[in-house]
């Protein structure tokens, strides 16, 4: 177990090296950053959401709901906390947005199931799956109404509205779900093409990450960047942390939620950026340094999670 969490940790940097260095040495921008977003955003994350709608299932509706609370509030309090701390500052609003999307959205699966199995064991799993589809729909709603009031072009409020319902993401969370009120499942011919999906735009996402972090220079925004990672990674695991104590949730849910809760800003949140008009490598430099800051915490979860 603790031979594939290295794998993944490296395969994670890898990726982001590889995209940074092709830009670096080839002198490519936009082109091949836009065709990727263009196929992630329409095509591929769609696909992701659908199936993570119809596949997984709570165990008890208490603890469905605990989680489902848990994930808003691990979410929305980044959200809040960043939003009181950037309100008068002058910088860019592309920026801005980019650090509350990033400060808002954690990483919810390519990092926390390895660490989940290794640390807590497959009966968490499902708690995973849960959180997936609630960070998924409010990323689908919250996450593009932020990304488009934050964008470079979002003067007018009914072309905000129009690419918040029109967001192929949103389309596909509204589609997933009619299908699951329905009763309706993903035939089994089609599991290995969503599998091969999933895997396919965790890797491609982490390439667009080192793309955008290879366009340009990222040390002028270091100091905002730590701000936002001290409160995705450190004010708001001490707060759940604490509200965890009383919510009186079984263990294994307890410690997903708590790992949830420690986990850095998610890979998407790049993507969502770039095709928002918001500044992309913003949102990749706070995802990678999170990812980096990470790791000393990975060392100390043994102990976290007894």
């Amino acid at each position: 177990m603790i031979g594939d969490l290295v794998i993944r940790m490296v395969l994670f940097y890898s990726f982001i090296a590889f995209g940074f260095l092709v830009t670096r040495i080839q002198r490519i921008k936009n082109p091949l950053n836009k065709w990727i977003t263009f196929i992630l955003i329409n095509i591929m994350m769609p696909l992701i959401i659908i199936d993570t709608l119809l596949t997984a299932a709570p165990s008890s509706l208490y603890e469905l709901v605990g989680i489902i609370g848990f994930a808003l509030l691990i979410q929305i309090l980044g959200f809040s906390l960043m939003f009181v701390r950037l309100r008068g500052k002058e910088i860019e609003k592309s920026e801005k947005g980019s650090h509350l999307l990033t400060v808002t959205f954690n990483n919810a699966i390519f990092l926390p199931i390895p660490l989940t199995l290794m640390f807590i064991g497959e009966i968490g799993i499902p708690v995973i799956a849960i959180y997936s589809i609630t960070q998924m729909m409010l990323l689908a709603t919250l996450g593009t109404f932020m990304g488009s009031a934050y964008s470079t072009n979002s003067d007018d409020t009914r072309a905000v509205v129009k690419k918040v319902l029109t967001f192929p993401p949103l389309i596909a969370a509204a589609i997933g779900l009619i299908l699951l009120l329905l009763g309706l499942s993903i035939p089994p011919e089609v599991d290995p093409i969503l599998e091969g999906n999933t895997f396919v735009t965790t890797y491609l996402a982490l390439f667009a990450v080192g793309l955008s972090l290879g366009l340009k220079s990222t040390i002028k925004r270091s100091r905002f960047s730590f701000e936002t990672i001290a409160v995705r990674q450190f004010i708001v695991p001490l707060v759940v942390g604490i509200l965890l104590i009383v919510a009186g949730l079984s263990v294994v849910t307890r410690n997903v939620i708590l790992l949830q809760a420690l986990m850095p800003p998610g890979v998407f949140t790049v993507i969502y950026a770039s095709a928002m008009e918001l500044d992309a490598e913003t949102a990749a430099t706070n995802v990678t340094l999170g990812t980096i800051l990470l790791l000393p915490v990975v060392l100390l979860m043994p102990f976290l999670f007894i």
